[in-house]
């Protein structure tokens, strides 16, 4: 049985934060506030969700994957000293650990993030290339990012796979965290606000 769950109008490249980003709005160090604070949800919270759903394998390769992300905050000067600062992450923090027993709920938590992942990567590797001077090291992330992974085909596989019941807890995490990643970007927005929002 194939089931579609989708962000819908959440996802986020429909967010203003990411709009700018397409359309050259931003500047360098807005790019320096969102890398900071998404550190810690590449860094930390992404590779336990995988870890506490059975998959060590792939939590190892997000820890890799945190290390091109360091990559791309210090191409944009970043300084992740005092980060996470947004409720948001507190939020997304909290989720995980209600739910580290959880695998349907973890592969809805991991799935928000993860079917979002090419389109979105795709879309700020060309805002990079097009108006800010970083160099390839620093788009390193995004250029592995942009395309369908094992991890999503993995998820997919999860989730057509689990009893009714299951796909109810896997559907609520999934719903919960897709609005907890767009309040994000709110949140970073408003800490950007200093520079010119």
């Amino acid at each position: 049985m194939e089931r579609v769950l989708t962000a819908g109008e959440k996802f986020l490249l429909n967010h203003p934060f990411y709009q700018d980003w397409t359309n050259g709005k931003l500047c360098k160090e807005d790019l320096a506030i969102y890398a900071a604070e998404y550190f810690y949800f590449i860094r930390k919270l992404l590779p336990e969700a995988w870890l506490n759903a059975g998959f060590p394998a792939i939590y190892e390769e997000e820890i890799e994957h945190a290390e091109l992300w360091d990559q791309f905050g210090k191409a944009v000067g970043y300084n992740p000293e005092g980060y996470p600062k947004t409720e948001s992450m507190r939020k997304l923090e909290g989720l995980l650990s209600s739910i580290k027993n959880n695998k349907p709920a973890l592969i809805g938590f991991l799935y928000a993030f993860e079917h979002q992942q090419p389109e979105i990567s795709k879309s700020k590797l060309e805002g990079l290339e097009k108006f800010f001077d970083v160099q390839k090291d620093g788009k390193r992330y995004f250029v592995e990012h942009s395309k369908v992974s094992d991890e999503l085909k993995i998820l997919e596989e999860e989730i057509n796979k689990m009893s009714d019941e299951n796909f109810k807890k896997c559907e609520e995490t999934f719903k919960t965290t897709v609005n907890l990643l767009w309040n994000l970007l709110s949140d970073i927005q408003q800490l950007a606000s200093g520079n010119h929002y």
